[in-house]
């Protein structure tokens, strides 16, 4: 994908309503949600092709929030779906702020979500959604992050219940790994997570943790996957998906069957749902624009007790202790 940063692409152009007259150069990398309008006024070309196609997929219900809305549908409203099936979206309540990020304890008792920067009533949030209905209930602010930094990705540890939160900022873009207290809010910095194919600006936009401990985040601005070292914030290239993917993205471990899950937006404004593969990157989809929007989600699924407790996959440390 061509690359072209800046500071409005990535402070939230993709939120305000009514949009006309589109800088579309500007948000051809972008962290936010899509702008209104977008695929109208910005798609130059056809949607890519899909990247497989496996109906045969696992029935576990996942929680999903549409965080665009196409007519008839509104935005930001909380639903929940069967992985075999998700066009079958069962309505479930409004949700107040935008959200860029949810993940479930390890006791799946609580849905946890974090509120993007331009969101009006709770920017840059820590909260809660009562399930299987229910609104944002603040927790506190994102304290510590940097000024100006966009949120991107959230996942908390299947096991430890230690949560983490990627950010992306500055020029060149660096995206940045926190841990979050989740009593609070409080953020602390991990490290930054370079990209090393793409020094001209990283966008990690997405994270999922899996019941070994096992950190994955997703690159827009190479439409990659990394493994992420918990402990510093290194990453580790595990391949490119073949999808030319922009703005939030969502992501998360199936903890019953351990596979990763994804919610995709494309450059054009399609979306994808399906999996990945951890260990090359392939992307195989599983509903292909339907419903349209653009998607939050996760899964309430327990670890099995014959896990790991901790395989970060690098030699040598400690896991992290909880904030």
């Amino acid at each position: 994908m061509c690359i072209y940063l800046s500071a409005a692409a990535l402070l939230g152009l993709g939120n305000y309503a009514g949009a006309a007259n589109l800088d579309c150069r500007a948000l051809q990398l972008s962290s936010a949600k899509i702008p209104d309008g977008y695929a109208g006024q910005c798609t130059t070309r056809s949607f890519s092709p899909a990247v497989g196609n496996d109906l045969r997929a696992p029935t576990d219900i996942g929680f999903t929030v549409d965080i665009l809305g196409v007519a008839p549908r509104l935005r930001d409203q909380l639903y929940t779906f069967s992985i075999d099936a998700f066009a079958g979206q069962i309505l479930r309540n409004a949700i107040t702020p935008s959200l860029t990020g949810v993940d479930f304890s390890p006791d799946a008792s609580q849905l946890y979500a974090v509120s993007s920067e331009t969101s009006v009533s709770f920017p840059k949030w820590l909260g809660v959604i009562p399930q299987p209905s229910g609104d944002f209930i603040p927790i506190g602010a994102l304290t510590g992050l940097p000024e100006g930094d966009s949120i991107a990705g959230f996942a908390i540890h299947p096991r430890s219940g230690i949560a983490y939160l990627a950010t992306a900022g500055g020029s060149p873009v660096l995206a940045r790994l926190f841990t979050v207290n989740l009593v609070n809010g409080v953020t602390t910095l991990v490290g930054p997570m370079p990209a090393p194919t793409d020094p001209a600006g990283t966008i990690m936009i997405s994270l999922a943790m899996n019941c070994e401990g096992t950190l994955i985040a997703h690159n827009i601005s190479d439409d990659s996957l990394y493994s992420v070292n918990p402990i510093s914030g290194a990453t580790s290239l595990i391949g490119s998906h073949g999808l030319a993917t922009n703005f939030a993205q969502g992501m998360d471990f199936d903890n019953t069957d351990g596979q990763l899950y994804a919610f995709l937006t494309l450059e054009t404004g399609e979306n994808r749902f399906g999996r990945f593969n951890t260990s090359t990157a392939a992307f195989t989809t599983l509903s292909n624009n339907s419903p349209q929007g653009e998607f939050e989600g996760a899964f309430p699924g327990l670890c099995p007790p014959e896990a790991l407790l901790f395989s970060h996959g690098f030699e040598g440390e400690e896991p992290a202790v909880a904030p």
